[in-house]
């Protein structure tokens, strides 16, 4: 019998098959999400993108974590007979794709309201069930949107002024957030009691000003709290118009001594707050225009001026003064620079990162001794990431190991052939001049004569 030619429908057959375990609770047989026709006919070699209405329901986010479906795609093909009698057929045209359904809303995630006092910590009442791939840890941020009520420290809310804020708290792989409502309270102002009863002691609950000014050039500047009392951790935040930079932040105490400023690794300065008002003093200049229009005068507006062990007037000041103003470092915290101390390996590779612009790594590096969450994280996953650093193996890094000189010319070297540097330079160089050139590693020899 003869057939005439098949001719195609304007239709797709459209499946979205989940899990194979995802069973007739979510799905009808065999796992189908979703089952339809796509009207609208493609030609060969065209494309076209679909919202599809696949059932993706909390509960299964709950039994499995996160949903992966395969999309099969097939089209019905009509033939006639020479009697004129049609017959149809489905063509599955293949796999389409592996989809990974994204959350867009909250799902078994619960927070609790906080009550906390003024200067008084109250942990975090958050639980989630989102299924076992996400696991116990998930990796969950907090926010508070009011940080002259209150602030997130260590994971806990701290009170900082009594009022009302909204706690967040955000699933980092999928954006689902919850809310609740932080509440301290306590006296703002409190009454003066001396030690001894004779008031001579630290005034206790008395909270001071801390003075910004009405109005700055080239920026803005903005404090956690607009009083404070002594011993209260105050975080300044700076946000410098465009085509500028911060100089400096300048902090002072009612009789003009200079108070210790620490940069934090987020970009906000903070200082702790004496027994008295103070004064902060912020500067903008252009970016790429050094300090004092391109000559430092050593003074007390230096940035090196902001840390209790480190001098303008020692031999590193012109290094550091730039490392402070492009932000390549930022100190240890608590006022301190460190400037005799070994530098690690997480500290090389963060510099150069944060000199980079703070660029994101396409993956996580495999180093097993770099955990999520480290101030050094981003930086070591996109140094490896472009080969600067290799580890000591496939999955150790060290980045708590002091730097070796020859480990030092070794990143630094593989960081200018990253920067498209001619490194070539250095291959004709004779190192054995050096009383201990035989002790380099055959790995660091050649950044050892590039470097020298």
């Amino acid at each position: 019998m003869r057939r005439r030619s098949p001719f195609h429908t304007d239709t797709l057959d459209l499946h979205v098959v989940g899990p194979a375990d995802l069973g007739d609770e979510y799905s009808d047989e065999a796992g189908v999400l979703y089952s339809g026709k796509l009207n609208q006919a493609l030609a060969p070699g065209e494309s076209e993108d679909y919202d599809i209405p696949a059932a993706v329901v909390p509960g299964m986010m709950k039994d499995f974590g996160v949903l992966y479906a395969t999309l099969s795609v097939g089209r019905e093909v009509t033939a006639q007979t020479v009697g004129g009698k049609d017959y149809t057929d489905r063509v599955v045209l293949g796999d389409v794709a592996e989809a990974d359904f994204a959350l867009t809303e909250p799902m078994n995630m619960t927070l609790s309201d906080v009550s906390v006092e003024v200067d008084q910590t109250k942990a975090i009442d958050f639980t989630m069930a989102l299924g076992d791939r996400f696991g116990a840890d998930a990796d969950v941020s907090y926010a508070v949107d009011d940080l002259n009520v209150a602030r997130i420290e260590n994971g806990k809310v701290l009170g900082v002024a009594p009022g009302t804020a909204t706690l967040s708290a955000t699933h980092n792989s999928t954006g689902a957030t919850v809310q609740a409502t932080v509440t301290v309270a306590g006296d703002s102002g409190g009454s003066s009691s001396g030690e001894g009863g004779g008031g001579g002691g630290r005034s206790a609950g008395v909270t001071n000003p801390v003075n910004l000014p009405a109005s700055i050039d080239n920026g803005s500047a903005s404090s956690s709290v607009s009083q404070a009392r002594a011993g209260q951790t105050v975080t300044v935040t700076l946000t410098p118009d465009e085509g500028y930079q911060v100089a400096q932040v300048v902090v002072t105490d009612r009789d003009g001594g200079s108070i210790p400023v620490t940069v934090n690794h987020d970009g906000t300065y903070s200082f702790t707050m004496p027994d008295g008002p103070v004064t902060v003093t912020p500067s903008f200049i252009e970016i790429g225009e050094p300090a004092s229009g391109g000559r430092c005068l050593k003074d007390a507006a230096c940035p090196i001026s902001q840390f209790t062990d480190a001098s303008p007037a020692e031999w590193y000041h012109d290094g550091v003064h730039w490392a402070l103003d492009e932000g390549v470092m930022n100190g240890v915290g608590d006022g301190l620079f460190a400037p005799g101390d070994s530098t690690t390996r997480a500290m090389i590779v963060t510099m150069l990162w944060r000199a980079e612009g703070r660029p994101e790594a396409a993956s996580d590096a495999a180093f097993s001794d770099v955990p999520d969450g480290e101030w050094y994280t981003d930086a070591v996953n996109w140094a490896a990431e472009k080969e600067i650093v290799k580890g000591y193996s496939d999955d150790a890094f060290g980045p708590m190991d002091s730097v070796t000189r020859e480990q030092l010319a070794a990143i630094l070297y593989r960081y200018a052939q990253y920067k498209g540097v001619d490194v070539s330079v250095g291959e004709d160089a004779n190192i054995l001049s050096y009383d201990d050139a035989l002790s380099v590693s055959d790995w660091a020899m050649p950044a050892m004569q590039w470097a020298v």
